[in-house]
């Protein structure tokens, strides 16, 4: 009888201790991460919903996000005021949120990243627990596309080329990009879309069209879609100016050269001249030896 009474008090203090174990597990989580957008070089605010699972309230909450070097770096974020944040308590089964701000390095890549952060709190008996995990913050990138237009062969009534220049200045990739000419001034011989796709940071790409000008001074007016970091669709309609020449001012520009074929006329007439002028003194010549012959 008495072993047992002895197995059921150890078999009831281990089952407490299971429950109290898995209580205290899943006690207080990181239930919610609400985060601004947050650029390289600029900050941006992080609320931070903690919820209390436990069967009981629980005191002197408070959460810190550890900004500290790891193994190979150091972490590129950084506070803007306090890396803590704390509430008096929370009661059972009930939320409370924590702010900070952050700010991202200047040289922060565009994506995904980790900060890791410390929870701490106290039960009703004033034990204390310590929490530690990771959030994920996005860094997103600006758009900065510049556009350059620039043509072979510009003058009026001539074959030539307009060139459509993209350069990516922002700090992420876009992708899936294309460029649709709305012809203006000038007749298309090529296609009048182009698909370029992806363009990385601090590169370009270049679009070309076959064009018969049939205007000068036009525009080149172009429908850009692509994709940004965070693959959202996005349309860009953007006019540039070109320079078309007529013949004349483009001889003076020395985009071409003055015609030749005057030179050849001349030349032609000199030479027929020429063999008129030798004939007609050979047959003086031949006139007056028949005179002193007879």
């Amino acid at each position: 009888m008495k072993t047992k009474t002895m197995n059921f008090a150890i078999t009831f203090m281990l089952a407490i201790a299971i429950l109290a174990s898995f209580n205290l597990a899943s006690a207080m989580i990181i239930d919610n991460v609400d985060q601004g957008t947050l650029y390289p070089s600029q900050d941006t605010t992080l609320t931070i919903t903690v919820k209390n699972t436990l069967n009981d309230d629980v005191d002197k909450v408070s959460l810190t996000l550890l900004f500290t070097e790891d193994s190979t770096k150091a972490l590129q974020f950084s506070p803007v005021g306090s890396s803590e944040d704390s509430v008096d308590e929370i009661e059972e089964d009930e939320d409370e949120d924590l702010e900070f701000k952050i700010k991202a390095s200047n040289n922060l890549q565009p994506g995904d990243y980790n900060i890791p952060y410390q929870l701490v709190y106290y039960n009703q008996t004033g034990s204390k627990f310590t929490k530690t995990g990771s959030i994920g913050v996005q860094v997103n990138s600006k758009l900065n596309l510049d556009f350059i237009a620039s043509t072979s062969n510009p003058v009026f009534g001539e074959k030539g080329k307009i060139n459509l220049k993209i350069v990516n200045q922002g700090l992420g990739e876009i992708k899936f990009l294309s460029v649709d000419l709305e012809p203006n001034g000038y007749k298309l011989l090529s296609e009048k879309k182009v698909y370029i796709g992806s363009i990385s940071s601090d590169d370009f790409q270049t679009a070309s069209f076959d064009v018969i000008f049939d205007k000068t001074n036009i525009n080149l007016v172009a429908l850009i879609q692509y994709s940004d970091f965070e693959n959202n669709p996005r349309t860009q309609t953007i006019t540039l100016p070109i320079k078309v020449y007529t013949q004349k001012e483009a001889i003076s520009a020395g985009i071409k050269q003055p015609s030749k074929a005057w030179v050849i006329v001349v030349v032609i007439v000199l030479l027929i001249l020429f063999l008129l002028y030798r004939r007609a003194k050979k047959r003086k010549k031949a006139k007056e030896k028949a005179q002193t012959l007879n």
